[in-house]
């Protein structure tokens, strides 16, 4: 379910494989914690996921099940491209690398990660 409306949400790579890996349905978790949402894929995320493909079926799902969404330009990759776009654009990044998820905090940014392995809250 695609909303246009409200803040938009950035997941990362590892964030959209573990999804499909655990049968999280991602967009379903995003509306419950904050509601009135836009999910979009970066560039950067989504050059990742095809090399991943390769390899990782679950990253070649990924791509199929969240095909719909729309592809954001970004520049850099990994978890430069991540910040910098998030922290740039006011975006809400979904990750579980808590690395990743300090840097942005730290710049004023906001996380959601998956705790008890099903559950997207707020990275405090």
């Amino acid at each position: 379910m695609q909303r246009s409306s409200g803040r938009t949400v950035v997941p990362d790579t590892n964030t959209l494989i573990y999804s499909v890996k655990q049968h999280i349905d991602l967009e379903w978790e995003i509306s419950r914690v904050i509601g009135s949402h836009r999910t979009i894929l970066l560039k950067c995320v989504k050059n990742e996921l095809e090399g991943l493909s390769l390899k990782i079926k679950e990253a070649s799902m990924a791509i199929k099940i969240f095909s719909s969404l729309e592809v954001k330009e970004s520049y850099g990759s990994g978890d430069e491209c991540l910040e910098k776009t998030c922290l740039e654009n006011d975006f809400v990044l979904i990750t579980n690398d808590r690395m990743l998820a300090k840097k942005v905090i730290e710049k004023g940014g906001k996380v959601l990660n998956l705790r008890d392995g099903r559950n997207l809250k707020w990275y405090r």
